[in-house]
């Protein structure tokens, strides 16, 4: 993301960074989902500004609201809602105990995490990999063909649904130990990227060469959310968030944050104490290539690569220079959420990554003085009064996204009578 610019804030600051001290499900940190993603936009040729919004997208829908949204933002600006027309605002817009609930609910299946210990089979990743693919091929076309939206509601949301979807198959390769895997013996060499790095094959290379997932000699495994006691497959074991691999483990009360290294010795790129990066490094990597596959087998769908067409080189300030001032305030929230949480690149980040965060965590006392006065008061807040917040909250983009993925109970639906209507052409059961 581009955060040079990002100098404005709100009095809701200092609160944000309370809301999000807490646990969640997230994929890659912040700053890795988007470099992945930008990854897709130089491949594809996306403008900054419609990369940008991919961006946002990608942190909006399934970061921000999901586990997090659920378990802190809902009952803080609920109480903080009584003494605050700001806050009252905020609560009545994004719905936390009411119409919004439903989103909320699926936005936890967008992480590819083993939830209650049910993804337990080659085959059940390979029905989350088609739906999502099934599902972000219908909503990008029928996002193009809506006339009730306005032409740049209708873009923030094209490029918003795509980014998301590119969080869920960044996770894959996150949240699995996919990457721990010799696919050189497999017989599914590893690829050299276009930007010089080594990368897995994607699932759908290894479909392509291998066949049908469950017949496969190896079985998939990605972190048990929640984490039973004792186990050491959970999901801080597993993931590769950070580019130190160092955790802190909200999942037990008191335990403080420690480096999960010893679960990431496999693979072409083992961990060690002297060196996890590059382990680390490698499963961005393979998230990247499989992204720029990702939108490749989007596009497969003609009336979804019309949609991805129509928004690709987007100029907002052409379009709309009061936009492009939203734009700004929806990706700094995106940077002050994640620096606030320990997102932006775990707990031990590198420098340059440190200096981002003390840029944009620096400005909440100024914000604090000046209240909303503060020019982009409706940037970094989420509000209606943000187009691209509004977007997010009021067109259900996750929802539409986890059809068929899960149910509310929080509990994957695995269902695979419906399976084959959705695989992708030419590929059969």
């Amino acid at each position: 993301m581009n955060f040079r610019r990002y100098t404005r804030a709100t009095a809701g600051v200092a609160v944000l960074m309370v809301m999000l001290h807490v646990s969640s499900v997230a994929g890659f940190d912040t700053f890795w989902h988007s470099a992945a993603t930008g990854a897709v936009g130089r491949e594809f040729g996306f403008s900054e500004h419609a990369l940008n919004i991919l961006q946002f997208g990608n942190f909006g829908g399934p970061d921000f609201f999901g586990p997090l949204y659920d378990t802190a933002g809902g009952e803080i600006v609920e109480r903080w809602s009584k003494d605050s027309p700001m806050f009252a605002k905020m609560n009545t817009f994004l719905g936390f105990r009411n119409e919004n609930l439903k989103v909320r609910k699926m936005a936890i299946f967008m992480h590819f995490d083993n939830l209650n210990g049910k993804l337990d089979s080659n085959l059940k990743f390979d029905y989350l990999f088609l739906r999502l693919l099934s599902n972000t091929q219908r909503t990008l076309d029928a996002f193009n063909r809506r006339t009730d939206l306005s032409e740049g509601h209708r873009k923030i949301a094209i490029l918003s649904a795509l980014g998301a979807s590119l969080h869920m198959v960044q996770d894959f390769y996150s949240h699995s130990d996919w990457s721990h895997n010799d696919f050189d013996k497999l017989g599914v060499p590893l690829v050299r990227t276009s930007w010089g790095k080594m990368r897995a094959p994607s699932w759908f290379e290894v479909r392509a060469k291998l066949g049908r997932p469950d017949k496969w000699p190896f079985t998939v495994q990605s972190g048990m959310y929640p984490p039973p006691a004792g186990a050491s497959n959970t999901h801080s074991h597993m993931n590769h968030d950070n580019s130190q691999l160092v955790y802190k483990e909200d999942e037990t009360p008191g335990k403080p944050k420690r480096s999960q290294v010893s679960f990431h010795t496999a693979g072409p790129f083992p961990a060690s104490e002297a060196n996890a990066k590059e382990h680390q490094l490698f499963a961005v990597n393979s998230g990247a290539g499989a992204s720029i596959e990702w939108v490749r087998l989007v596009m497969q769908h003609p009336g979804a690569r019309a949609a991805i067409e129509a928004v690709r080189t987007w100029d907002v300030k052409k379009f709309n220079p009061a936009m492009l001032h939203d734009m700004e305030g929806a990706l700094a929230s995106s940077l002050l959420m994640s620096c606030a949480a320990y997102k932006w690149d775990g707990f031990n980040p590198a420098p340059a990554r440190v200096a981002e965060c003390k840029g944009i965590l620096g400005v909440a006392p100024a914000a604090q003085a000046l209240g909303s006065t503060m020019p982009g008061f409706s940037g970094i807040i989420p509000t209606p009064y943000n187009e691209f917040w509004y977007v997010q909250v009021k067109l259900n983009l996750v929802d539409q996204l986890t059809q068929e993925l899960g149910s509310q109970t929080g509990d994957y639906f695995f269902n695979f009578p419906t399976l084959q209507p959705n695989m992708p052409a030419g590929i059969t059961y």
